[in-house]
């Protein structure tokens, strides 16, 4: 149900005009997830605003846990990032994360919060990761 929900919700935003042009933001991240792991990940972001304050965004890149055995993926997100005004963001993110060890495809969702500049923002982040735990994290932004 969840599921259909974001899709139909994603698919509205999609066929929304964009009130400008879009931007690509370059990330680094990393999380502890409370089972004890660590995860870094290295992601590149596309963010079309939908009116001056609110965006929708998709994000994609590469990631490596570590543990005793390091293992790869692919983080996949799309969310809303709302700027109400200042230099503080907010977002959320919902994505499948593909794994190449263990559980092979994995639901995220995260929220998050913090400070941006016109080139550069930092933030922190809060979630999930099923078949994991709660997670918490850093993130660092560079638009390009």
């Amino acid at each position: 149900m969840h599921a259909r929900l974001a899709i139909a919700a994603l698919a509205v935003a999609a066929l929304v005009p964009l009130a400008a042009p879009a931007q690509v933001r370059a990330g680094i991240g990393g999380d502890y997830v409370f089972d004890g792991d660590g995860i870094f990940e290295l992601t590149l972001s596309v963010e079309g605003r939908l009116a001056r304050r609110v965006a929708v965004e998709g994000r994609f890149g590469g990631l490596v846990v570590t543990n005793s055995s390091p293992t790869l993926g692919v983080p996949l997100d799309f969310g809303l990032r709302l700027t109400p005004g200042g230099r503080a963001y907010v977002e959320a993110l919902v994505g499948p994360w593909i794994f190449f060890r263990g559980d092979a495809v994995r639901g995220h969702g995260e929220f998050g919060f913090g400070l941006e500049q016109r080139a550069f923002s930092f933030g922190i982040a809060v979630g999930f990761l099923t078949n994991a735990n709660a997670m918490i994290g850093a993130r660092l932004g560079w638009r390009l």
